[in-house]
């Protein structure tokens, strides 16, 4: 009973204010805590209302005592400083070096200190660095005095003011999404040492006061360290840092603040293009966690900013998502817990106050809230029924069901909560919220006919009127969810609270959506004009509440009032119009209705009210000058309109005036791309009489073969992103075996999709199952989950997942067909067959089990001894001698242990072990048994078990490829049958080469040129000359965008290949690269040990560079094995035998490679490891 009764005693300990600003331990005393009564603070738990749930610790007066300072160790740990001379107690205990900051005046001088302009009286040293809370709006308007840029240059805050200024910069203005991006520890540890950087400085010490209104420094002082740190940053234009970087956003923000839209908008572009010179947008992996984080979190901002600008219009977007390689921002709990030095982590006193992951949360809902917005935007200009509409709102509404499942924290906003009074991150949690059913609101307004954003009646004519009704319902549903927070937060936040600005967004079209549905026919059934009108007034309230002098929201709030004058005035009886809010007709005349449409802007937003002029006429003309003002709809959300370039979606609707897109044209070919699983390229097995494969020689002869077509990345999943988005995999996330693919991203089907193509995928997908991960951009599309299965395999569509039975070759290849019946015959095909075949373990079709008996002629370096190159090669475990294993030969794996062979992955549940290599003396011991018709193998020595292992392996490999070249030939002959051979362009390749006995190896992975060349062959009757061959190099970047070439499409800007269409002419650009880039990232993958390592080859030399780390992805295992170089010359070493990487004879052209490697990295983006001189 005691121990109950001291649990609730300990619950119910409170914690007063001035404890909880400090992050120290209350001991709840009444009338006042100890630490109050030590420092002779006014404590709270003294004044009447302090457990209010109104009252906000951030706005009472939090004072400073300091009897002694506080050495700099102390301080960046926020532990208590004995103040000791010549050092602290805690500093001599831990063995640190104590150092106490200077000041540079007394802190005294800051009673008599008074803002110029303010004329606001002199303060207590204790309220120097109060906030003036009676004031305090979100956001101000800057005097038009101070709008200047004349300003005289106020000098820095002292030390002592600094460190006040940041611990509130941190404690009020971080949580705000837009601010998030610096970090606190990094930041005092660096001002404590008087080494931050002087215009960081400058932008901290601005926006913290004017965003909180400090009397001392705003406005006066505030405006001339903002105008500082612009021409700080001006002067230092040519060279871009993190730090000018962080400060400029920090420039933006105030002048955003301040009304300036017209000077946040345009510098928004230098901090677009600073972002892109320092490659944030890609990952670093060289550098320190919180360097990392530091980066990521920059790089989001910067992303954020810029939607805020852009509104979904090309033409003013400088950073999209799709761009942006990094992982999301982590929680400010492990943000925090990075520290520049060894010190211990940063704590967070109470599980009221931890973030856990709200800031990429919102991240993702912001992107979603995009995607949702262009998809509308679109739709809304639509001329004709759109069939597909109903399916991609479903899609949304489901994306954000499962977004909304992954909420961090509280799962429902619970009105009253706790967490929603006291939390530091409420601004998140509110935003979460807000954002989602804003993002829903945004989804099903669409659909609201009569909505100024709705769809055409053309569009909305074709959906069933069930369907419209209960999309008008959800609508109204999120609406009024988010007028209930917007009334919650007004409720419970004291006057000053600093409010993100799209609180006020979705707080305006939520009135709006109310508003229209009392007064539409359709729809007034589900609200009352009296209810509608409280609602929009509490939404009204808000804002003249919190944003009533805000220059950034003055838009919203009036057009707002006007509306709800209107529908005041329509419910009594009189006339709407004459208070509507403004009208489209305030649109510039000159521009079609169209154009009109695909560029107006919402009123909130900021391009719009920068207003700026076209001054077109001047140039033409000297006489009268008529400029047009850019203006636009008031009601058009966001403004953000869909985009199919960037694969937001896999559908574009209209195009830019309003209009279906076009088929493409007439005669455009059809695209049929086998595709087989791990294949030697045909120059290893022709002129050896190894096999017979007609139907794969057919497109060689009657098209053109590559000799030197490479992979990025020698292995399944990896290239087959590369193949299909067209980019290299450090860009589209799959690094890995173990990676999966986001369906989100853009990819070369959802183009030709949008390009008027039908699109199929049947077979062998391997980039990740499940909703996130599942084929897009395909009309059809039926995969084996991961590497499939030979015989009755499974396969997953988008009803479900179904077991075939037969050989799955064969029915892959069936499902392709009888796709290409039922499809539309007036339409151009893109079809993507992926056989699973020839893929370890090699089982082949019982009708090819006889076949290929003969031996194969054994490779050249199948005894390779691995000398003369990197240790690499050595210690990968794919030797045809010692790594095969029973099931991969065929053979009975007969009970017991170590002595049947070792486990090919050592896990308690894996079986599979490897076919053992015994001793000379032991090997005439060694029995093993053919599992169909018992066959029994002996041997009476070490070499002939090694040749029977390799002839068994190409037997069976052999055997397996026969399939595939029968069902090639079944897709070619139905071509012949439909007539459609002329105009379809036919191209077969693998996702990688294939060791079959080089050096003594099976499987890829390596830069070795078995493993690194792929084979491809193509054939287009029309374009390509039979029989032909090109020498030049291209690489399966490069397919994506010679796909969208021959159907008239143009390359997008993201994809980082290049056409080679001329090549297929028979014409080599003058600036065609001959040279192939390799990465191979998954470092001592669990089964072949195979080394990280990256390269570039020319038609001469290759060089590679193995850098042994894992970066911590999917499927890697510890690195930090030895680096090394390897150099071969091609020519005079085809066989890759000797590394002359250090033969003084190659030491020019290791510079020459090196460089060529540095520039292809450059290019592409990816991060070198390698020491650089």
């Amino acid at each position: 009973m005691q121990s109950t009764e001291a649990a609730k005693s300990r619950q119910a300990r409170k914690t007063c204010r001035q404890c909880r600003a400090r992050k120290v331990r209350c001991d709840g005393g009444s009338p006042e805590c100890a630490n109050c009564r030590r420092l002779k603070f006014a404590c709270s738990f003294g004044e009447v209302d302090a457990l209010s749930p109104s009252t906000n610790i951030e706005h009472s007066h939090l004072l400073r005592r300091r009897g002694r300072r506080a050495c700099v160790e102390c301080r960046a740990q926020k532990s208590k400083c004995s103040g000791g001379d010549p050092e602290c107690s805690s500093c001599r205990r831990r063995g640190k070096q104590c150092v106490y900051p200077e000041t540079k005046r007394p802190l005294k001088e800051l009673a008599a200190e008074s803002s110029p302009s303010s004329g606001a009286p002199a303060r207590t040293p204790e309220e120097g660095l109060l906030i003036n809370s009676a004031g305090v709006d979100s956001e101000m308007s800057m005097p038009e005095s101070l709008a200047s840029n004349s300003c005289h240059n106020s000098p820095l805050p002292d030390a002592d003011e600094l460190l006040a200024l940041l611990d509130n910069f941190f404690l009020r203005l971080h949580p705000i999404m837009a601010l998030s991006f610096l970090h606190e520890g990094s930041v005092t540890r660096r001002a404590l040492e008087n080494t931050l950087d002087r215009t960081l400085t400058l932008g901290v010490c601005a926006i913290t006061s004017l965003k909180l209104r400090l009397g001392q420094y705003y406005p006066g002082r505030a405006d001339s360290w903002i105008q500082q740190a612009e021409n700080d940053i001006w002067a230092n234009i040519e060279h871009p840092t993190i730090f000018k970087l962080q400060a400029l956003l920090l420039v933006i923000q105030f002048h955003l603040s301040v009304g300036r839209f017209q000077r946040a908008f345009m510098l928004a572009s230098i901090a677009a293009r600073s972002a892109t010179a320092l490659r944030l947008n890609f990952e670093k992996t060289d550098i320190t966690p919180l360097a990392q984080e530091i980066r990521r979190r920059l790089m989001w901002s910067v992303m954020l900013m810029c939607f805020s600008f852009a509104v979904g219009l090309r033409e003013f977007e400088l950073c999209t998502y799709e761009t942006i390689y990094l992982s999301l921002p982590a929680a400010e709990e492990e943000f925090g817990s990075y520290q520049p030095y060894e010190s211990s982590p940063q704590s967070y006193p109470s599980v009221e106050d931890e973030e856990g992951g709200l800031l990429a949360f919102n991240i993702r809902l912001m992107i979603m809230r995009r995607d949702v917005l262009r998809l509308m935007r679109q739709a809304s200009l639509a001329a004709q029924a759109v069939p597909q509409l109903a399916n991609l709102i479903e899609d949304f509404r489901k994306s954000l069901l499962r977004l909304r499942a992954e909420t961090p924290g509280s799962r429902l906003y619970h009105l009253g909560s706790l967490r929603n009074v006291q939390s530091r991150w409420r601004p998140r949690y509110r935003a979460a919220h807000l954002s989602w059913h804003q993002c829903n609101c945004d989804l099903y307004r669409l659909l609201l006919r009569g909505y100024q954003e709705a769809a055409p009646d053309a569009v909305l004519e074709a959906m069933e009127p069930e369907y419209l009704s209960n999309s008008a319902n959800i609508c109204l549903e999120h609406a009024t969810s988010i007028i209930q927070i917007i009334a919650d937060i007004d409720h419970r936040s004291p006057d000053g609270e600093i409010m993100e600005y799209d609180t006020a967004v979705c707080a305006y079209h939520a009135a709006r959506i109310v508003l229209f549905m009392s007064s539409s026919r359709s729809t007034a059934n589900f609200i009352t004009a009296n209810d509608a009108i409280n609602q929009a007034n509490i939404c009204v309230a808000f804002l003249r509440r919190f944003f009533s002098e805000a220059p950034i929201t003055t838009s919203i709030l009036t057009s707002l009032e006007k509306l709800l004058s209107a529908r005041i005035r329509e419910q009594n009886g009189h006339d709407p119009s004459s208070t509507s809010s403004d009208s489209e007709d305030n649109l510039p005349s000159r521009l079609s209705r169209a154009a009109k449409d695909s560029q107006r802007l919402g009123v909130h937003s900021f391009v719009r009210q920068a207003r700026f002029v076209d001054d077109s006429n001047s140039c033409a003309s000297g006489g009268s000058q008529c400029s047009v003002q850019v203006t636009a709809s008031p009601h058009d959300s966001l403004g953000l309109g869909y985009d199919a370039d960037t694969g937001a979606a896999s559908v574009v609707i209209t195009d830019a005036e309003g209009r279906a897109p076009p088929p493409p044209l007439t005669g455009a070919p059809s695209l049929l791309h086998p595709l087989r699983n791990s294949t030697a390229t045909p120059q290893q097995v022709w002129g050896f009489g190894i096999n017979h494969t007609p139907n794969l020689d057919r497109i060689a002869k009657e098209g053109m073969l590559f000799n030197h077509c490479y992979v990025t990345n020698s292995i399944c999943t990896p290239s087959r992103a590369a193949i299909l988005c067209g980019t290299h995999n450090h860009v589209n996330g799959v690094r890995t075996l173990d990676s999966k693919i986001d369906k989100h991203m853009p990819n070369v089907a959802k183009h030709l999709q949008t390009g008027g193509y039908q699109t199929a995928m049947v077979g062998k997908w391997h980039l990740g199952e499940g909703a996130d991960h599942e084929p897009t951009g395909f009309d059809y599309w039926s995969v084996v989950p991961g590497q499939g299965e030979y015989w009755d395999p499974k396969f997953i569509e988008p009803s479900g997942t179904a077991r075939v039975p037969g050989y799955a070759t064969d029915i892959i290849t069936d499902k392709c067909i009888d796709w290409l019946k039922a499809r539309d015959t007036a339409k151009p095909f893109f079809l993507m067959c992926h056989h699973k075949a020839p893929h370890r373990s090699w089982e082949c079709d019982v009708k090819h089990k006889d076949m290929y008996k003969d031996p194969v002629r054994l490779p050249d370096t199948f005894t390779d001894d691995y000398k003369n190159r990197a240790k690499a090669a050595k210690i990968a475990k794919m030797r045809v001698a010692e790594d095969l294993t029973y099931f991969d030969l065929g053979i009975v794996q007969p009970d017991g242990g170590s002595r049947v062979g070792e486990k090919m992955v050592d896990l308690w549940w894996w079986t599979d072990r490897k076919i053992p290599a015994p001793a000379q003396e032991d090997i005439t011991s060694l029995k093993l048994i053919d599992k169909d018709d018992g066959t029994i193998f002996t041997f009476k020595t070490t070499q002939e078990l090694a040749e029977w292992k390799f002839q068994r392996y190409m037997q069976r490999y052999l055997r397996t490829i026969q399939s595939v070249d029968d069902n090639v030939g079944r897709l070619l002959d139905w071509l012949d049958a439909e007539g459609l051979a002329e105009n379809t362009i036919v191209i077969y390749t693998s996702d990688q080469g294939f060791f079959l006995g080089e050096h003594g190896w099976f499987d890829k992975r390596f830069m070795y040129e078995e493993s690194f060349q792929m084979p491809f062959m193509i054939r287009f009757p029309k374009e390509i000359k039979a029989g032909s061959v090109c020498n030049d190099i291209i690489s399966n970047v490069d397919f994506a965008p010679t796909f969208l070439d021959f159907a008239g499409l143009r390359t997008p800007t993201y994809m980082q290949g290049f056409t080679f269409r001329s090549l297929l002419q028979g014409q080599t650009p003058a600036d065609w690269q001959q040279v192939a880039y390799h990465r191979y990232w998954m470092h001592r993958d669990i089964i072949h040990e195979a080394y990280a390592h990256y390269g570039v080859r020319d038609q001469r030399y290759k060089l590679i560079y193995w850098y042994a780390e894992d970066f911590g992805l999917e499927g890697t295992r510890p690195g930090g094995q030895e680096k090394e170089w390897e150099l071969f010359d091609c020519d005079e070493d085809p066989l890759e035998l000797f590394n002359v990487y250090h033969d003084p004879k190659y030491a020019e052209t290791v510079k020459m490679m090196t460089k060529l490697l540095e520039d292809k990295m450059a290019e592409i983006g990816d991060e070198p490891v390698h020491p650089r001189s």
